[in-house]
């Protein structure tokens, strides 16, 4: 086994980042589509999801050399345009779109043939990271923990602040301590032993994990050694180990499966860190306008906009003046060529929009 040299060392020497926006997400529709994710949509501000996260992984790693993106084809073109700064070499491009698991394994496989050494970590290209103060004491301390003890798979999960239904959960084990010592981390870190993921809980579920403090978000942010991931891969993924050197030859051919299924859930030596991050994974229209929402406002709204009588409403305009008369709790999103308009509390269903969609034959809305 590969013995790691300091935190400090690592950081700056053998630390990677990978990017994962191959996700083709229509939750945000009609706004994000198959042509462009909502990774590549600036859905709260001035820039894109996709940038706002390299900028913010950019802070841990020596220069964007050791940022990679992992994407489907469909996206590749997109990816390149929106960070000219990351090197050519470093986007890993999945022909066909294969889930976390196989890109992953991938991305281990590319950043090991550069760096045997390679500590990664991972990054979702959609999320929002409202405390990027704790968000790098995450990442840092997971990094400590793996120059000591390499064979260890580690996931940061998310301290919920209210009873979620649409997101799976994480069981905290013990408190991890072995193999550290109080110089190279601190006591007090909330870093933890897995004791098992749970899928999406019903509503009365997710309030007795709120109310016991022992569940977190589990977030998909994940992080590792190269070495030891490889050797994962190879133990419960071993059609994909097999033919990783052949990379992208036979990756159509790999199973479409997710990390936390494929590995995380099997794996004994597993541990989270808890973070309160600011987190949200923008999973819904209701989603944005809990982030957006400031202060006293009493809507949220980009665009000609015109209210009266509106109250706790998200509006997303495009060209067109969008005027309301007595609307509450509302999503009104106009695209120019598609109008959604939903109650706050039922965005989610908006996939249901899509099915019917696909059903219809109606592709071009897709």
């Amino acid at each position: 086994m590969v013995r790691l040299r300091s935190p400090q060392a690592a950081l700056r020497d053998h630390f990677y980042l990978v990017i994962m926006a191959g996700g083709t997400g229509t939750r945000l529709w009609p706004k994000s589509r198959t042509a462009t994710p909502k990774q590549f949509q600036k859905i709260l501000g001035s820039e894109t999801l996709l940038k706002t996260t390299f900028k913010r992984v950019s802070k841990l790693v020596a220069d964007p050399d050791h940022i990679f993106v992992s994407t489907n084809r469909a996206c590749a073109a997109m990816v390149r345009k929106e960070l000219p700064e990351l090197p050519r070499k470093n986007l890993i491009i999945e022909p066909e779109p294969r889930n976390t698991a196989p890109a992953m394994a991938v991305a281990a496989w590319v950043i090991s043939k550069r760096d045997p050494q390679a500590i990664v970590a991972t990054a979702p290209s959609d999320h929002v990271v409202l405390n990027k103060k704790k968000y790098y004491q995450a990442i840092e301390q997971g990094i400590r923990v793996l120059t000591r003890d390499p064979n260890q798979l580690i996931t940061v999960g998310i301290k919920p602040t209210y009873a979620e239904t649409g997101y799976g959960y994480i069981k905290l084990g013990a408190p991890y301590r072995a193999k550290l010592k109080s110089q190279i981390l601190n006591p007090k870190s909330q870093i933890f032993q897995v004791a098992k993921f749970v899928e999406k809980p019903s509503e009365k579920t997710a309030k007795q994990y709120l109310a016991s403090g022992s569940y977190l978000w589990n977030a998909s942010y994940f992080m590792w050694t190269a070495e030891h991931f490889l050797e994962l891969v190879a133990q419960f993924l071993p059609e994909v180990s097999k033919r990783l050197p052949q990379y992208p030859e036979y990756f159509a051919s790999f199973p479409n499966v997710a990390i936390d299924t494929a590995i995380a859930e099997k794996t004994k030596k597993i541990l989270v860190i808890s973070a309160d991050l600011g987190w949200s994974d923008i999973g819904s229209w209701a989603a944005v306008f809990d982030i957006m929402k400031k202060g006293g406002v009493r809507n949220v709204a980009s665009g000609k906009f015109i209210g009266i009588d509106t109250e706790n409403c998200l509006i997303q305009g495009a060209d067109r003046l969008i005027a309301t008369v007595g609307l509450k709790n509302m999503v009104v999103v106009d695209t120019g060529d598609v109008i959604l308009i939903a109650e706050k509390g039922a965005s989610q269903k908006v996939k249901q929009v899509i099915e019917q969609l696909r059903e219809q034959g109606e592709t071009k809305y897709l």
